[in-house]
């Protein structure tokens, strides 16, 4: 140790640059060793057990839930407004947001069974920040399709909504206030990050779900779901309460900026009450 020290206290004396070589093959060796931890951790998730065990049930959970997310966005979609190319255009882009929203469930389900296996945390991170980085590089990728498409479906519900569309009580009122959230969502410009981020969300939800069996399972999801709720809630009359001449109210973006960050604190405190929990003394046995 002491004939590094020296060296050490020799070379300091040489100036900036010497210090500069050194810092930069200390950062080379640093961030090497963290490739190949990352690497190690990313094959021990995906080893052959794991995809029989996790990522096959994962795809399962992901084809069943996109029946449940097509249902409601074929409702979502004003069909006898549209002509042919907007209908194709409608199509498509409907084809693949629904593709980006069952990433969701599957990525909780994929965190729930590789906590079940009892495969590292570190692990578990790693494969999640994969995930959030595959379905961000995809919307980046694809997000200014989807907006050209939205855009076509704008231009034409836009015209073929009659003058008496905004009424209250009128049949196309539903759709003249979805024409104009269609718009300010094709001024969000966040999309790509915001729903990466909901992703560590359902990921949190994942690995909290874990640890139950049984009927606690869906207990615990139930209580999840009614927890950022009620989160969701206070916040809500919260600004409601100490901004009432705020007007008008929040963008879409913004609005749900605010739902995945609450799905995201509720996710964190729920996993720090676990920890808490476990590390309790009145739940270790009596000495």
């Amino acid at each position: 140790m002491s004939p590094a020290v020296a060296d050490l206290q020799a070379e300091s004396s040489q100036g900036w640059r010497p210090r500069c070589r050194h810092y930069v093959g200390l950062s080379l060796v640093f961030g090497w060793a963290l490739v190949v931890d990352l690497r190690a951790d990313v094959i021990a998730a995906f080893d052959v057990d794991a995809r029989r065990t996790v990522w096959l049930r994962a795809v399962c959970w992901y084809l069943a839930a996109l029946v449940p997310i097509a249902w409601m966005q074929d409702g979502n979609v004003p069909w006898h407004l549209l002509d042919a190319a907007a209908r194709h255009a409608a199509l498509v882009s409907s084809v693949l947001t629904i593709a980006f929203a069952a990433t969701a469930p599957a990525t909780a389900v994929a965190v729930f069974y590789l906590r079940r296996r009892g495969v590292q945390i570190r692990s578990i991170a790693a494969v999640t920040v994969l995930i959030v980085a595959a379905t961000t590089a995809c919307w980046l990728a694809l997000g200014p399709y989807i907006d050209s498409l939205s855009m076509q479906i704008y231009q034409r519900v836009d015209s073929a909504l009659p003058t008496t569309a905004r009424e209250v009580g009128n049949a196309d009122y539903r759709w003249s206030i979805w024409l104009d959230l269609l718009g300010d969502s094709l001024r969000d410009t966040g999309t790509p990050w915001r729903d990466g981020v909901s992703l560590v969300g359902w990921a949190l939800l994942g690995f909290v779900l874990a640890k139950d069996r049984g009927w606690r399972v869906p207990a615990r999801l139930a209580a999840f779901f009614v927890a950022t709720w009620l989160v969701w809630l206070v916040l809500v009359f919260g600004v409601l309460l100490f901004s009432v001449n705020s007007w008008p109210p929040p963008s879409t973006a913004a609005q749900r900026w605010r739902d995945v960050l609450v799905m995201l604190a509720t996710g964190l405190v729920w996993l720090l009450l676990e920890q808490g929990r476990k590390e309790s003394p009145g739940d270790s046995p009596a000495a």
